[in-house]
């Protein structure tokens, strides 16, 4: 495959790209562009709507292996690990053509071809059909917007709006977890809208900055963040460290359960610092968990 048409996918990567922006961008006529894509016609189409070239489906044949690099290091939980991994994708941009691969995306597990459909759909501002199993085991078609893909630990999740063709709750944000996705088909392309929304997300939607509480963090809790880099996490914040050694830090939450999760998982080494309504809210449904969680172990 020639460099041109491996650069053609990188750049369709990245959205919709009209005859002239690929003639420029080449430094060659349209006509050109036009026998060049003609023998990847299956894979690349012109859209008349949208006066420009775009992926025939969701899951393009190939990827190029910098884009991938590129996406896949969102699942590294290790903010000092992923860090190099950039690095390391970064090196791929700048080199020739020994280096610049197409990777075939039929021999990837399933969780990358979903995170590869919604990463196109985002870009090219195309809403969707899905079959989504919630929690409830019910299969559901739902047509969404998607917003942004967010990742929690090992987890990933797709931050969308309803479209108006779902009739139902149209307009309103969710979060979605592609692990429940079963399949998705792109219903239509907006040439006037933009989906791509950028920020912190979670598996509970956007994070504000403006939404935030204190935790004192201490012994291994304040040792583990320190020494593992969390505080480079956008969701957090470092303050102080005090001198006992004790740490203060901001956490940027969506849902006090965030905070829950948090405090349960570190139990006795991270506490809320701060007085008020969401310490109380925190406080009581860790309660909650452990006398459900005694009652169990007492039953068993």
């Amino acid at each position: 495959m020639d460099r041109r048409i491996k650069e053609i996918y990188k750049v369709l990567y990245t959205g919709s790209k009209s005859k002239s922006y690929l003639a420029i961008h080449f430094n060659v006529t349209t006509k050109t562009v036009e026998n060049t894509i003609a023998k990847i016609a299956d894979d690349v189409v012109y859209d008349k709507k949208l006066s420009a070239y775009r992926f025939a489906k969701l899951l393009p044949k190939y990827i190029p292996s910098n884009v991938f690099l590129m996406w896949i290091q969102n699942s590294i939980n290790n903010e000092v690990i992923k860090h190099d991994f950039l690095s390391f994708s970064k090196f791929f941009e700048h080199k020739q053509d020994e280096c610049f691969n197409l990777l075939p995306t039929a021999s990837l597990s399933s969780m990358v071809k979903k995170i590869i459909q919604l990463h196109i759909a985002i870009v090219y501002n195309a809403s969707l059909k899905m079959e989504y199993r919630g929690h409830n085991n019910v299969v559901e078609t739902k047509y969404i917007k998607p917003h942004k893909i967010n990742t929690t630990l090992n987890s990933y999740y797709i931050y969308a709006s309803y479209d108006t063709m779902n009739k139902k709750d149209s307009g309103e944000f969710r979060s979605f977890s592609l692990g429940g996705i079963l399949s998705l088909e792109s219903v239509s392309y907006s040439k006037e809208e933009h989906y791509a929304i950028e920020g912190i997300g979670n598996a509970y939607g956007m994070i504000s900055k403006e939404q935030y509480v204190t935790l004192k963090l201490t012994g291994k809790g304040a040792s583990y963040f320190k020494r593992e880099g969390e505080f480079s996490r956008a969701q957090f914040d470092y303050i102080c460290e005090e001198a006992d050694g004790s740490i203060l830090m901001k956490m940027y939450y969506n849902n006090t359960q965030e905070i829950v999760q948090l405090i349960q998982r570190w139990i006795p080494y991270i506490g809320i610092h701060d007085e008020g309504d969401v310490k109380e809210a925190a406080y009581s449904e860790i309660d909650r968990n452990y006398l459900l969680w005694k009652n169990k172990e007492e039953l068993c």
